[in-house]
């Protein structure tokens, strides 16, 4: 009997043991299992972090490329908008004075027909510029003789220029039109000619009046210390109109080109009584 009772105490043991084996087994097992998930975890971690530093990365590139790319485009369009208003005339603005005009037309005032016709002459005649080398190019013009005189008038100056002068433009278009000088002060800066009193000529500050053809135009002291002088020949609208002088472009040249009266150099302009 004691022989059968210790074989089933050995038997119960036995199994015990199994059991216990089997469940340090299984908690082995389910360490394994923690450790394997771990793993997964940080893998897909780590494939995040590069994923992460990728992105990061492109965005540390493309985004300020972005930003300088837009900074250029704004540029390009702001230049392109400048260019294109500093190129804009007006191609068919009623004139407030002389009903519809055509751009490049020139008036009917007195005064702006003289002036195309001196720069017709002295650009046919004298190859657009008069100066001492061709002091005589209007010999066989239609101007009077006492116009082309004013013309050569440079050559008396007593500062010396030998070339026209914005004033004896001027001057010349208007003996052409009233057989005399617009001032008994021939030697005046142009920029001058708003100062001093003229018996014929009245200067308006311009946004004080209208502008007019054959209105004579003063121009400060950004075109040069002594000014600048011009007649206009086409009015456009009450901001745009064209101008025909002497001496603007080059040395002694005549021309014919649009202004403004938002132009900071303009500070009016004479007109007859």
């Amino acid at each position: 009997m004691e022989e059968d009772k210790e074989r089933e105490d050995k038997k119960r043991e036995g199994i015990v043991d199994r059991l216990n084996n089997a469940y340090q087994n299984y908690e082995a097992l389910k360490s394994l299992r923690s450790l394997l998930k771990f793993g997964r975890a940080g893998a897909t971690a780590a494939e995040v972090g590069e994923v992460g530093a990728a992105a990061a990365l492109t965005s540390e590139v493309w985004v300020p490329l972005l930003i300088i790319i837009g900074v250029v485009l704004l540029i390009i369009i702001f230049v392109i908008i400048i260019l294109g208003l500093s190129n804009t005339k007006p191609t068919s603005t009623p004139s407030t004075t002389t009903g519809n005009v055509i751009p490049g037309q020139v008036s009917s005032a007195p005064l702006s027909l003289a002036a195309d016709q001196v720069t017709i002459q002295i650009e046919n005649l004298c190859g657009s510029t008069m100066n001492m080398d061709n002091f005589n190019c209007l010999t066989s013009s239609s101007i009077s003789p006492q116009a082309i005189s004013e013309l050569q008038n440079y050559q008396y100056l007593q500062y010396g220029y030998n070339y026209l002068q914005c004033i004896e433009f001027v001057n010349a278009a208007a003996i052409e039109t009233t057989g005399q000088t617009i001032g008994a002060l021939p030697d005046l800066n142009a920029i001058q000619y708003e100062y001093y009193p003229l018996v014929n000529y009245t200067f308006m500050e311009k946004h004080t009046s209208t502008i007019q053809p054959g209105d004579i135009v003063i121009y400060n002291s950004i075109y040069g210390a002594f000014g600048h002088i011009a007649i206009v020949t086409n009015v456009y609208s009450q901001s745009a109109f064209d101008v025909e002088e002497a001496n603007y472009y080059s040395q002694g040249q005549v021309d014919k080109r649009p202004d403004y009266i938002d132009n900071p150099a303009l500070d009016g302009w004479l007109r007859k009584q």
